[in-house]
């Protein structure tokens, strides 16, 4: 017969509406192996995520704009989740200073080692909004401590505030 979870011991001062950091479930989380002998800590560990609103859906009270100033043309890391964190983009945006002409926007998916270019536009605006068009891929876009957002902005400008609007769904 397996131990109960201990997971309950350090969560049992906290409500629901207390929440819980996804950092603290995964810690007691990881050291449970997937066997038979596991079955009623695994269930444990489910209903605490579940409970949690860590069930892939988006957990409120997470929404964010992160936003990421630029002044060169560089390529820029916009966001990157911290680890354990799965991050979903809703929106994606550019604000211009300065400068004058065409800018143009090339965001890339990166892993720490592969690239994968993901978008590009070229506007004179000074602002943008980055929509579907034939150089988008308008799927869900989740983001991991291993699967994160980059940026080339090429052209003439003083600074450019590249913005991601996320929710965290895990």
């Amino acid at each position: 017969m397996s131990e109960h979870w201990p997971g309950w011991d350090q969560l049992n001062t906290l409500t629901l509406k207390d929440g819980s950091t996804a950092a603290s479930i995964d810690t007691m989380s990881a050291p449970v192996h997937i066997q038979r002998e596991n079955k009623e800590a695994l269930s444990d560990i489910v209903l605490v995520n579940s409970a949690s609103q860590r069930d892939g859906l988006a957990i409120p009270g997470t929404g964010a704009i992160e936003v990421t100033q630029v002044t060169d043309n560089t390529r820029t890391t916009i966001i990157k989740p911290s680890q354990g964190q799965v991050l979903q983009v809703m929106g994606l945006a550019a604000d211009r200073s300065g400068g004058s002409g065409a800018v143009t926007y090339s965001l890339y998916l990166y892993d720490g080692t592969n690239i994968l270019f993901w978008y590009y536009t070229s506007t004179t605006d000074g602002s943008v909004l980055f929509s579907g068009d034939t150089n988008y891929f308008a799927a869900p876009m989740y983001l991991t401590e291993n699967l994160y957002l980059q940026a080339i902005v090429n052209g003439t400008y003083d600074t450019v505030d590249l913005k991601v609007a996320t929710v965290r769904v895990r």
